[in-house]
């Protein structure tokens, strides 16, 4: 769910308008960028996978508050890579290319921010009831998610014809629809 919300977000945002010669076009731009979600998606994708492989037998809350943190730290570290691929992406030669890609690291900035913060509180997830503990994990679980949303949300006023022709013909972009 996380990485629907993001990349939903991302093929929103991912689009701004026209070109300026010093900057990375707009084909290398999203190349780069889209790959870096992708590989993301696919990290959250498998380590939620595994949580919701694991997380039914462990046999105490203790072990599922231990799951549930080395989850968040694991896609902590995997958007922050996403974010240092898609700075490294530079900036599409478009217009107003400056702000989207500062808007679209910055959603990884803020993800990684929300995952952080999600991280401490894990922390204190109650674990001398079972009840207790699964209610506050989905209580924690749901607060994530509305913050993701309105991340996204943010980026949905972003436009380029630009790097919408070009996120067409670019397989990695093109997989992110799909999700």
């Amino acid at each position: 769910m996380l990485a629907v919300v993001v990349c939903t977000a991302f093929l929103l945002g991912g689009c701004g308008g026209s070109s300026a010669p010093s900057k990375t076009s707009p084909g290398a731009y999203l190349k780069s960028a889209c790959g870096a979600v992708g590989d993301w998606v696919a990290t959250v994708k498998a380590r939620e996978s595994r949580l919701v492989e694991q997380l039914p037998s462990s046999p105490t809350p203790v072990q599922g508050r231990r799951l549930l943190q080395s989850f968040v730290a694991e896609v902590v570290g995997a958007t922050d890579q996403a974010r240092s691929r898609i700075r490294a992406a530079g900036v599409p030669g478009v217009k107003e290319g400056d702000l989207i890609a500062e808007k679209i690291a910055g959603a990884f900035q803020q993800i990684s921010g929300v995952l952080t913060h999600a991280r401490e509180d894990a922390e204190h997830l109650p674990t001398a009831n079972p009840t207790a503990f699964s209610t506050a994990a989905t209580l924690l679980g749901n607060s994530v998610q509305r913050a993701l949303s309105s991340i996204g949300t943010g980026l949905s006023a972003l436009r380029s014809p630009q790097l919408e022709a070009a996120a067409a013909t670019i397989p990695a972009c093109q997989s992110l629809k799909s999700l």
